[in-house]
């Protein structure tokens, strides 16, 4: 607590949107007009969260101007790119997330991936642990994948797989980098689920290209996805 005193004691310059982007990844210490060196441990809350709620602030902003008509077009240019990588096309299991209004329309992808014959599944959350499990779709649900519908849950009538099976995850987020640092919704599920260690599965993240940031924060066990693709470019992690 006295180092919390002694921080909130201090003012903290005013600093652009551009600084805060490349200022993202300082930790530990910040520098000030009025001090050296001070101690910043409190980063999370400071650096990490209001920097991450910036970014995602402009990014909604964005995508709310986005019509229906270039959702549409441009999650099929997104989709188009996704099935030519070698990620999807050696996986035989692809679980996908359900979009909602402002994210990329995967409902072209689960369509390849079934006409390609592979399990096509979507996250669900466990109310109890809130830990996502993979449900096991078919085409007959398909509109599920539609980000029209709104929040939903897969029917878990087909079933479950262990996610030690799950050969592709196409992952969502407000926000990616050039390193395929992701900056989620906040919630927090997909980083726990990502950081499951039976997970052996590729991760893709998609989005538009105004989702692509100069630098996502990130900390220590944060872990990037292997490639983001979005409706005009391919990143890779390595």
């Amino acid at each position: 607590m006295n180092e919390l005193r002694k921080i909130r004691s201090k003012k903290i310059p005013a600093v652009s949107e551009q600084t805060l982007y490349s200022g993202i990844r300082i930790r530990g210490f910040v520098l000030g007009n009025n001090f050296t060196l001070v101690e910043f441990a409190f980063s999370k809350v400071y650096n990490g969260g209001v920097m991450k709620q910036t970014i995602r602030n402009r990014i909604r902003t964005m995508l709310k101007a986005m019509s229906p008509d270039q959702v549409t077009v441009r999650s099929l240019a997104v989709a188009r790119r996704v099935v030519q990588l070698d990620e999807f096309r050696s996986a035989g299991t692809v679980l996908l997330y359900l979009p909602i209004p402002g994210e990329v329309d995967v409902l072209p992808i689960a369509r390849e991936a079934w006409r390609a014959g592979k399990k096509v599944l979507a996250p669900t959350a466990c109310d109890q642990c809130r830990a996502m499990r993979a449900i096991l779709c078919c085409p007959v649900n398909e509109e599920m994948f539609h980000p029209h519908h709104g929040l939903r849950q897969p029917n878990r009538d087909l079933g479950e797989l262990a996610i030690d099976q799950l050969d592709l995850i196409v992952v969502p987020a407000v926000a990616f980098d050039a390193r395929c640092n992701r900056l989620g919704r906040g919630g927090g599920f997909y980083d726990r689920f990502l950081a499951r260690p039976e997970l052996r599965a590729k991760t893709v993240g998609v989005a538009f290209d105004e989702q692509i940031v100069p630098d996502v924060p990130v900390r220590e066990n944060d872990r990037p996805v292997h490639v983001v693709v979005t409706d005009t470019r391919t990143y890779h992690a390595d």
